[in-house]
């Protein structure tokens, strides 16, 4: 039972975390488990800030790991009880502390990463900031919008939206208007028949884009999205979704 409890708190943490600072490739080999404690323990960050969503071929659609198999360990309460109150507890947290961790994540805005300089330079060349912005402030530019996706989501910003607006960054499907939406009605749910609970719930979180109605609410919406087997079939094979 201690195991458990440990294995359940530290990846309800650990879930957390990672949504907020958008760390994704989160497949099997990239999270550990301490035997003596079974607390988790996550390592390779090279995808961050929702670059997972926006680069890789293959975009990652859920906010954090939370498979069948990993789901199947919490039982019998599975993702409600202990998992979900930690969540909340941990997102509280973690949002009562907001200037902290905001200020902390600008060093990016002054040193921004190499991966963000390159995808800056596409974007001018595009014109996604519009005309006359060079480099150096066209890299500002990103590295900002990066720090205020993890502002908005400390804010409660809807978690279906978020998702939303990192598939919408992605030039990839900005060529492609079908491929576009498409990927936002599975996201959104409309792609469900009307009275599903699963498209009523991403649909009670479109109607307010802005924020959720309290922590318990941004929470459910995650482990709606990481849990829903439409956007877990369509991940790369390698992230091994139905393990």
């Amino acid at each position: 039972m201690t195991l458990k409890s440990g294995f359940i708190r530290s990846l309800a943490t650990l879930n957390t975390c990672q949504y907020l600072l958008g760390i994704g490739d989160r497949h099997t080999s990239n999270t550990m488990v301490d035997a003596t404690t079974g607390e988790l323990v996550g390592i390779d960050f090279g995808h961050a800030f929702g670059s997972a969503t926006e680069l890789l071929p293959v975009p990652e659609l859920m906010p954090f790991r939370l498979t069948p198999q990993l789901v199947k360990v919490m039982q019998p309460h599975g993702t409600s009880g202990l998992f979900r109150s930690s969540m909340i507890h941990v997102l509280r947290t973690l949002k009562e502390n907001k200037d902290v961790l905001v200020a902390t994540c600008e060093v990016f805005v002054n040193e921004p990463l190499l991966d963000w300089e390159l995808r800056a330079k596409k974007d001018i060349k595009a014109g996604t900031f519009g005309k006359g912005v060079g480099a150096e402030e066209g890299v500002n530019l990103y590295s900002t919008n990066k720090l205020e996706t993890i502002s908005q989501k400390l804010d409660g910003c809807s978690a279906v939206w978020m998702m939303q607006n990192l598939v919408s960054a992605n030039t990839r499907f900005q060529a492609s208007s079908g491929l576009l939406k498409a990927t936002k009605a599975i996201l959104d749910g409309s792609q469900y028949d009307k009275g599903c609970p699963r498209a009523e719930a991403r649909q009670r979180s479109l109607d307010d884009m802005h924020r959720c109605d309290g922590d318990g609410h941004q929470v459910d919406i995650l482990i709606e999205l990481a849990t829903d087997p439409n956007i877990l079939g369509r991940t790369w094979i390698g992230w091994q979704p139905w393990m």
